[in-house]
This record gives structure tokens, C-alpha cells and sequence, in this order.
């Protein structure tokens, strides 16, 4: 099954995050890994996510930071059969859809499955209104790793 992820991944992994964030992430990661799916991520939006998983790598002077937190989802962003890159997608001429938000949607354009995976009700509630017509599916984290069991 081909997916899209926002910003919650990596925003999950930070320094900052709870342990459970953490956890979570990294089982939405170990779910990838197992099962057939394959994120789709336009170039604008794979460069986001590797930008900001970069910053925190060198926010954080710790040892243990990297390999042990950040490191299964950079083994991941780079797996190229675990990723797809495709060019972004062009999005219905009137969808109102929050300019820091549309890499993330053209990807979604672009998966079979038309599914999101997202913490962001903001940018769920966007989509069902502006993309209802296309099937799109949006899930949490814990309903896609749920699915997984």
C-alpha cells in the first residue's frame, strides 16, 4: 500500500518529544519496514522531512541521539524501497489548501491508496472539504499501526 506522512514523524522524534512520541514513531517506522508500504513523497516534501530530522541531529549533542532515535527513520527516508519520489501533483484549481501543507497534499495526490497519515486535524479537515471527491483516506499514526496487528 503506497502512503504519505506529514510532519508528525519527525516532529515525534525530536529532543523534545514525550517517550511514548517516540515509541510510536518508531513503531510506525518498524510497521513500514514489515508490511509492503511504500511512502510517496514529492521532492519537495521528502526534502522537508530530511531537513528537519537533519536539524535535530545537529541540535543534539548526545551520542545515543542519533542511533538510537533518528536513525531508523534516515535508514527509512533513504530506502528506496520503501520510498517513492514522484513530481508533485497538480491539485484542483480551486482547492484551499494551506500553502505549508501542499507538498504534503500532492504527494497524497500521487498514492494508489490515497491515504494520509497525519496528526493534524487542521489539514484533515482541508482535505475532506477541498478533496472529497478523489476518496482520500486520513488515519493517525495508532489506527495505521493498529491495522498493522
Amino acid at each position: 500500500m503506497q502512503i504519505t506522512v506529514d510532519e508528525w514523524l519527525v516532529e515525534y522524534l525530536s529532543p523534545a518529544s514525550e517517550a511514548s512520541k517516540v515509541e510510536q514513531a518508531h513503531a510506525f517506522t518498524e510497521r513500514v519496514k514489515r508490511k509492503c508500504d511504500k511512502m510517496v513523497f514529492t521532492s519537495e516534501h521528502l526534502r522537508r522531512f530530511r531537513s528537519r530530522s537533519e536539524r535535530f541531529r545537529r541540535e543534539v549533542n548526545d551520542a545515543y541521539y542519533f542511533p538510537l532515535v533518528l536513525r531508523p527513520l534516515t535508514l527509512l527516508l533513504y530506502n528506496s524501497d520503501k520510498v517513492q519520489l514522484c513530481a508533485a501533483a497538480k491539485l484542483p484549481d480551486n482547492a484551499q489548501i494551506p500553502e505549508d501543507d501542499v507538498p504534503i497534499v500532492q504527494s497524497l495526490m500521487l498514492c494508489e491508496s490515497k491515504t494520509l497519515i497525519t496528526t493534524d486535524e487542521r489539514l484533515v479537515q482541508a482535505i475532506k472539504r477541498e478533496l472529497a471527491q478523489h476518496e482520500v483516506k486520513c488515519v493517525t499514526p495508532k489506527e495505521y499501526i493498529d491495522d498493522a496487528r
